[in-house]
């Protein structure tokens, strides 16, 4: 749960950092109006790593940033639906096993739905 809210504030503060910062229409090495930019209008070639290549295009084109801030949020997203989903999994049967406690307990009802109410 703490982890959780930890995530979720490093998520918030990125987003808002990215619309706090001012990002300039278009760079002086940009085409204006022409996104994205072919290829070969960054003359990286004789970049070799990835790293190197993306801030070089980052450089002269602001806009990749967020291309590629949110291509990898897509792909972390991709990859985590199944742990998601094997977490609402486990709440959905301890929920379940809430409620037939409930049901076969009627006295003990009280604190089965007070447990229940806090999943």
């Amino acid at each position: 749960m703490l982890r959780a809210k930890r995530v979720s504030k490093s998520v918030l503060v990125n987003i808002l950092v990215l619309f706090l910062v001012p990002i300039p229409a278009h760079s002086g090495e940009a085409q204006a109006g022409l996104f994205p930019l072919p290829t070969d209008s960054y003359q990286d070639e004789q970049l070799t790593s990835i790293p190197d290549k993306l801030l070089n295009r980052i450089r002269k084109e602001p806009l990749n940033l967020i291309a590629t801030i949110i291509f990898v949020c897509a792909i972390i997203h991709t990859f985590s639906t199944s742990r998601f989903l094997g977490i609402s999994h486990r709440y959905q049967e301890r929920f379940e096993g809430l409620q037939a406690l409930t049901e076969q307990n009627p006295h003990s009802a009280r604190s089965y739905e007070r447990t229940r109410d806090r999943l």
